[in-house]
């Protein structure tokens, strides 16, 4: 488990005073409901924090950095996610890491 994941859960449990592997349990439910959503092709909004979405990107020219060659890069799609107006707020002050 990373840290990032580690720390979230901490933060669940003693929000919510419930044990870490029950912490663990939740937030591994929502990861994965968020996760099949997006897999169906769903967006899963959450309210006051954000939008996770997917995106198309269409095929595009790049260069090769080693050979300078350019070449195509395939039309893929990406997640894309827009913070809500309140994650927005909050975090309007802080400064970057």
């Amino acid at each position: 488990m990373s840290k990032i994941k580690r720390d979230l859960v901490e933060a669940v449990a003693d929000n919510l005073s419930m044990s870490n592997k029950a912490a663990g349990d939740a937030v591994d439910a929502v990861i994965e409901a968020i996760s099949d959503a997006l897999a169906q092709g769903h967006s899963v909004q959450i309210r006051d924090f954000g939008t996770f979405q997917l995106r198309a990107r269409d095929a595009r020219q790049v260069r090769n950095p080693r050979t300078g060659e350019m070449q195509t890069a395939p039309a893929r799609t990406s997640i894309g996610f827009k913070p809500g107006q309140a994650l927005k707020e909050r975090v309007k002050e802080v400064k970057p890491c």
